[in-house]
């Protein structure tokens, strides 16, 4: 039997969770009570409400999918993100952006806490949102229940059509039932991220055809997070515990002709395709998961939009297709979009089960699931989408791209899969698995060995680690997921992995999901010579009742330059034999 491309360790020590020291601050403005806020805002949101009913006014350009909507802006002294949540709960608004201004002192009570400072400004957040007559009752309500002392509760959305466009706000009726199986059952579903057939652009053919394919790549980037809020997830897609996919920019079809319509916008293989829609998730998470080949996508212009036709000549990927009438024999066609994507992504999935099916001691049937999860994004990276991005944009703060959290991960996700690191054995890279379950307020310990030869020699080091998980639900609180699982170095190894060598997802977004992905990349590895690394794998109670322990996987993968280190996988093969007597196990650590 071939040795399969996964070594396994097991956590060593099993702990309760160590909560961070913090308190809740407190504010450096006063602020009115409560009473005062519900008598000096109802009737103003009793004005608008009227004002709404008469249609007193209204935008004439209509967003699809919704009513004709208003604009809505509230002045928020301080922050109260209780009351945000609620608002982004709330079918019928939709975000359109939040910025912090300062906020004269006025007689309603908003002034500062020090009274030498009570002159001074007191600074705050406008937030602003779309609205309609339902979503501005709804509002009204909720205010009415905070003004009675009463607790804010979720509103719950309607089932509408299984092609309908995430919203932003609370998981679909979709999204909800697939997040329940998932957690019920221990599956996992592999979703694509939808296709979009049109994007606005604000150029005419005979423009876009006078650019060159560098100005016609940034520009066609550019129209595309313009419109970001109308190429977002299809739902169920936001499911917080399935695996979404989305189709990068490539195939294997090698030159072809287009029409005299027709275009090719993307250059880089990285880069998401055209008819690939993009994130974030829910709660800003990241979505898509991963990115999945998906077709070298043409555009054909016509009027102001960019239409991403899907049909079957090439490029894209080659498939087996029914004859047509009267034609023998077997036939092919290509196909575009997310929909292969997926399929590729899913026939992946079945490789890593059968190898993991291989290994002496497979996983238990009860973290198949888990595993997979795990796996299918350990293989992600950006590569060079966020280089190639900064090379058309400029430097980070550019009015286009917000680094790291912003526009990035809702385009790429975690980035493409490498499949090669997922289904191949090499000296100079060693993956290490490991899976087990925890319970609320608990922390795992794993120890990962670090090579000596790591310290005689300089060059690149990539460290990769990867925690997924499925979480069970709470549709009644705004937070959603009962369960938040995470992974931390202690503080000696945050002295080497430095932030300068991270790559890919921050950890603050990539906690906001199920899958926590970080990869570093730098030299800064040569200050351990045949050490471990501590990773602790904590969970906490989020957002509800936590009363049954949750199933995880871990993955961390180390490489080097082939040229400089040649023996990573056996020196850690031997450290992790030397430690480990037993097949793993995914029973629960002794205290």
């Amino acid at each position: 039997m071939p040795d399969p491309p996964f070594l396994t360790f097991k956590a060593v020590n099993r702990s309760p969770r160590v909560p961070p020291k913090t308190g809740k601050p407190i504010p450096d403005y006063l602020s009115p009570s409560r009473s005062d806020q519900a008598k000096r805002l109802l009737p103003k949101f009793g004005k608008l409400e009227e004002a709404l009913a008469h249609k007193s006014f209204q935008l004439h350009v209509d967003a699809p999918g919704y009513l004709a909507e208003e604009i809505l802006v509230l002045e928020i002294a301080g922050g109260l993100e209780d009351f945000l949540e609620t608002l982004r709960e709330v079918e019928g608004f939709e975000w359109l952006g939040d910025e912090q201004v300062d906020f004269t002192p006025d007689e309603d009570g908003f002034r500062k806490r020090d009274p030498r400072k009570q002159s001074e400004s007191v600074g705050g957040l406008l937030y602003l949102f779309a609205t309609n007559l339902p979503a501005l009752q709804q509002l009204k309500s909720a205010w009415k229940q905070k003004a009675d002392g009463e607790g804010l509760s979720g509103i719950t959305s309607k089932l509408g059509k299984m092609a309908r466009i995430y919203d932003g706000h609370a998981p679909s009726a979709w999204a909800r039932m697939i997040d329940w199986l998932q957690w019920k059952y221990q599956v996992l579903f592999i979703i694509s991220a939808g296709n979009c057939s049109r994007i606005p652009v604000e150029m005419s053919l005979s423009e876009l055809e006078k650019l060159s394919p560098e100005e016609l790549e940034k520009a066609f980037v550019a129209f595309r997070i313009a419109e970001a809020r109308q190429l977002r997830l299809l739902s169920p897609a936001e499911s917080i515990n399935a695996i979404t996919v989305g189709s990068h920019h490539s195939d294997e079809t090698g030159p072809v002709n287009l029409s005299s319509i027709q275009l090719m916008p993307i250059r880089h293989p990285d880069m998401p395709s055209p008819s690939s829609r993009n994130g974030p998730g829910f709660l800003r998470s990241v979505k898509p998961d991963i990115l999945m080949p998906g077709g070298r996508q043409p555009i054909s212009v016509i009027g102001d939009k960019a239409n991403c036709y899907l049909g079957h000549l090439a490029p894209g990927q080659k498939v087996a297709a029914p004859p047509s009438p009267g034609q023998p024999g077997p036939a092919t066609k290509f196909i575009r979009g997310t929909s292969g994507a997926t399929a590729l992504a899913t026939r992946q999935a079945a490789i890593l089960i059968e190898q993991l099916s291989e290994m002496a001691t497979p996983p238990p049937p009860s973290h198949m699931a888990v595993i997979v999860k795990t796996l299918l994004t350990h293989g992600a990276s950006w590569n060079d989408a966020d280089t190639h991005l900064r090379s058309m944009f400029g430097s980070p703060g550019s009015k286009h791209i917000k680094w790291k959290g912003g526009t990035v991960s809702p385009l790429v996700g975690h980035g493409r899969i490498n499949e090669k690191l997922l289904n191949s054995i090499e000296g100079h890279r060693a993956t290490v698995l490991g899976w087990d379950t925890i319970s609320e307020d608990e922390s795992l310990e794993f120890r990962f060995p670090i090579p000596a030869s790591l310290g005689t020699a300089k060059g690149k080091k990539r460290f990769t680690v990867t925690l997924a998980y499925l979480s069970p639900i709470n549709p009644h609180n705004r937070k959603y997921r009962t369960a938040r699982l995470s992974f931390k170095f202690p503080e000696l190894i945050n002295a080497f992995l430095s932030k300068k060598g991270r790559r890919n997802v921050d950890d603050k977004q990539g906690c906001k999901g199920t899958i926590q992905h970080e990869i570093y990349e730098d030299e800064t590895l040569r200050g351990i010579v045949d050490g471990e690394f501590i990773i602790n794998v904590e969970c906490r109670e989020e957002g509800g009742l936590m009363d049954t322990p949750v199933p995880f996987a871990l993955a961390v993968t180390l490489e080097g330059a082939p040229e400089i280190f040649p023996n990573i996988r056996p020196e850690i093969t031997e450290h992790l034999r030397n430690i480990t007597a037993v097949p793993l196990s995914s029973g629960r650590v002794p205290v």
